[in-house]
Order: C-alpha cells, then structure tokens, then sequence
C-alpha cells in the first residue's frame, strides 16, 4: 500500500491541475450541457478580480491555464519532481491563496467565484484557499515519498518541454488579436466599428433565414407599408394642391401690396396624420431622449438602428455561446408574433466570429448584427455577462437582463418592459 498509494496521489493531484485548466475553457455551468470551448470567460474573470486589464487577460488567461496542464503531466514523470516541480507547484498555490485572503478580506470570503474551475463549479474566496491547503498537503506528502531520477537521467529538457508545448497549444488553440492590432472598419463618422470578417457565407445564410420564415409575414408587411405609404403620398399630393390653388385664387383677387391678405388665406397642411404603419415616421411619447452608451454603434451590417430613438433591443452575444442562441431564438419567435416589435440589433464578441452563420440557423432570424472588439464589448457591461439584453427607449434602458443566473433573460418580463 505504501507503493501504491503515492501513485495514487501522484494520479489525483494531476487530474485535479488538469480538470481546473479545462474547466476554465467552458462557459457552461454543467458537464449535462454541450461543451462550448472559449477561453473569454476566464479573462473576464480575471479582469473583474482586478488582476490585469482586457489587453493583458489575453495572455495572462492563456498562460495561467497552459501552465495548469503543463504541471499536470510534469507530475507524472520523475524528472526533476522534486527539485522544481512539486516547490514551483506549491508557490504557485501558496500565491493564489494569498490573493484570495486580499480578495476575500476586500469583498467577502463566502461572496463570488473565484475561478479555480470558470464556471463549471463556481467557488468562492474561502472554499479554493481550503482546496488549495489541501492540494498543498499532498504535494508535501509526495515531496516526502517519491523519489526522483538519479543524476544523469534527470533531464530538465523533458519539464520545459512540457511547459513550452502547454502554452503553444493554448495560444495556437486560441488565437487573438492583441491591442491595438484589433482588425475594425469603421463608418463615414468613424465611430463605428463593423466586423470585416462578413462572408459570402453569411450573406446566403442570413437570406435563408429570411426566406424560410418570415417570407410570408415579410410580404404582407411590405404590401401593407406600401399601400399606406401610396395612401399618405396621394392624400399630400392632393392637399398640395388644394393649398395651391387656393394660394393662386387668393392671389388673383388680392391687391399688390396686400401680402398679408395673401398669407391669411393659406390654409395650414398640418392637419393630415398618417396611419401607423406607414414610413413616415412619428415622434414617439415615451421619456425624454438621452445619449446611451449604444449611441456610437449604429451601423448593423449595413442597416442603421437609431439606438437612442423610440424603443429598440440591442443585445450582446457571444457567437458560439448557447444560451446566447437560445435567447436570440426567443427574440425571434417575439419578433415573429408581434409586428410592432422594435428593432433588435445585436452586438457580438470577437471571438469565434465563424460561429456566426450557426448562430443565425439556431435563431432562425437574422437580426443585424456586428462585431467589436474584446475590450470594448465587455466594457458594455456592469459586473454582468452574456448574454445580454438591453431593452432602450429614447436611449433609456428600461430594463437589462445579464448572465445565466438570477438576471437571466425572460421574454416575459420583456413583454411587460415593451407595454
């Protein structure tokens, strides 16, 4: 048993290295779900505990996790186990726990998730510095019980390499733009930033969305907006000309210098209101206008959203984020089932940008969209994260729904926000 068991040991403290750099690569809370890989809600989980900026996560993220699973499998060979491995390993956890005290001691020790596992088993401050004593224990216990390579077949190629190999892996994996290198187009005003990643591919996607369900919707509406638009136009022509020939009456019959008889007898053409469903468009009586933080970012793809006039929902998502799809699925069965639903504008992550086409087949509507950057599409958010939803009016949020948890979308309480 006292052979076996440091084996065992051994085998555990590697799985659990491994399984915490894995988990940090998933945004799904529960292995039942389909896996989604992406390595952005660790940085953002770095960036909210204070430990770098947006431009510094991309590396600190990717380093932090090659460097758990190149310590999982140093672990399992002798070479240098007991030299460097096992003494780095234990650093590197007395370090986490020391950042945890500050963290725990600043904001509570039983509040948040400190990302030891992502999102896949949230702990808190408290519940990782236990894990991480632990983990320190067995560490010590194999210090004492194995025995490392004798000298001259203890190479310390074989731990570099495995280091080396560990962090190519991740940043070839998951590739990104660096700051300042970020690839943006941006409009006439150059404010805008739209993603230049658009493809062929997504343009025949998009049209097939359209095609295939809202084809028929789509047709009575346009029937409907041109008839009332031919309506509106023919009744202004025909005021226009009223007014007209009554100004040239007028003017036969008044003297030359009686310019106010003239003025007077002009009718005022103020009068005439088009119906709702028309393309002229009517002031809106909801709050008063402000300038939102969406107010830069008109451009959808080509279509222009006034995000700060009258009621729009601009939504941030995060491509190949499922509950992102499903939640743009639930826009879209709304969209579809009421005609005065406002505008839907959506915002997406630079991140697996060649997930977008998938995205718009799930959602089956194709909503205009564009892309930002990292940095400033998290900058949209509170403490919050995908997907989210912003409900505006006038530029107003009325209303935000945030994450996966207690603020997650509910297209009820957006019913009742639109009343």
């Amino acid at each position: 048993m006292k052979k076996i068991l440091p084996t065992i040991v051994r085998i555990a403290v590697a799985i659990l290295f491994l399984i915490s750099a894995l988990s940090k690569m998933f945004n799904n809370k529960s292995l039942l779900d389909k896996l989604n890989p992406a390595v952005w809600p660790f940085e953002k989980q770095l960036v909210d505990l204070g430990l770098c900026d947006w431009c510094m996560s991309h590396y600190l993220a990717r380093g932090i996790i090659g460097l758990e699973i190149a310590i999982a499998f140093a672990l399992l060979f002798n070479h240098w186990i007991k030299k460097l491995i096992i003494p780095l390993t234990i650093l590197l956890l007395v370090a986490f726990c020391i950042h945890l005290g500050i963290q725990g001691k600043e904001f509570g020790f039983t509040n948040g998730n400190c990302g030891c596992f992502g999102q896949l088993l949230p702990m808190t401050p408290l519940e990782a510095i236990l894990k991480n004593i632990f983990t320190i224990a067995l560490l010590v216990y194999l210090w004492f019980s194995l025995t490392e390579n004798v000298k001259g077949k203890n190479n310390l190629i074989y731990p570099i390499a495995i280091f080396l190999a560990s962090q190519l892996l991740m940043f070839v994996a998951y590739p990104f733009a660096p700051c300042g290198k970020e690839n943006k187009i941006t409009d006439a005003n150059n404010t805008t930033p739209i993603a230049d990643s658009s493809t062929n591919l997504m343009d025949s996607v998009i049209a097939d969305v359209q095609t295939n369900t809202v084809a028929i919707s789509g047709n009575n509406i346009a029937d409907t907006n041109k008839t009332n638009s031919n309506t509106v136009a023919n009744s202004i022509t025909a005021k226009k000309d009223s007014v007209k020939t009554k100004i040239n009456t007028n003017t036969t019959k008044a003297l030359p210098n009686t310019v106010a008889a003239t003025k007077t007898a002009v009718p005022k053409t103020n009068a005439i209101k088009p119906p709702v469903n028309t393309a002229i468009p009517i002031a809106n009586n909801g709050p008063a206008k402000v300038v939102s933080k969406f107010a830069a970012y008109k451009n959808f793809k080509g279509t222009t959203i006034n995000t700060d006039d009258g009621k729009k929902i601009i939504c941030l998502f995060a491509p190949g984020c499922e509950h992102c799809q499903a939640t743009a699925k639930e826009l879209c069965a709304m969209k579809n089932a009421d005609k005065n639903f406002p505008e839907v504008g959506i915002i997406f992550m630079d991140e697996e940008v060649e997930k977008i086409p998938d995205f718009f087949k799930v959602s089956r509507c194709a909503f205009p969209y564009q892309v930002l950057d990292i940095v400033s599409f998290w900058g949209m958010f509170g403490q919050g994260s995908t997907p989210g939803v912003f409900a505006l009016h006038n530029g107003n949020i009325l209303k935000t729904w945030e994450g996966i948890n207690a603020n997650e979308f509910k297209s009820a309480e957006l019913k009742k926000v639109l009343e």
